[in-house]
């Protein structure tokens, strides 16, 4: 009887509402960048994220419009917090300060008006 009750309808609902809350707070608090978790086990520097998802300087066909160390220098200018290990929010913030930093400094590929023609 112990473990029907263990299995009820109920029970399983509160259990999976309790899961379900406790899920969304820890989502929440890894997205706004809390410091619960430690930055040393899940934090990446930008070197680190680069390497495993590869950098907007390394686009091929796509190349840079300033020099690799000039793009350097506006990374740490621009961008901040490239030797930081962050996670979560404060991660994807600089995430989108690098896209933005990179939509400013790649050269676009030149497009013919016949490319365009055949493109519609």
């Amino acid at each position: 009887q112990k473990e029907l009750d263990a299995i009820s309808l109920e029970r399983l609902k509160d259990n999976a509402d309790a899961f379900c809350d406790d899920f969304c707070k820890a989502l929440k608090d890894s997205i706004q960048g809390s410091i619960i978790a430690p930055a040393n086990s899940y934090g990446e520097t930008l070197e680190q994220e680069n390497l495993a998802a590869g950098s907007f300087a390394d686009i091929q066909g796509c190349p840079m419009s300033v020099s690799e160390r000039t793009w350097e220098h506006l990374l740490q200018a621009e961008v901040g917090n490239t030797q930081h290990r962050l996670y979560g929010g404060s991660q994807y913030h600089r995430a989108l300060r690098e896209f933005n930093l990179a939509t400013r400094c790649l050269r676009l590929p030149t497009i013919t008006e016949d490319e365009i023609a055949n493109a519609a």
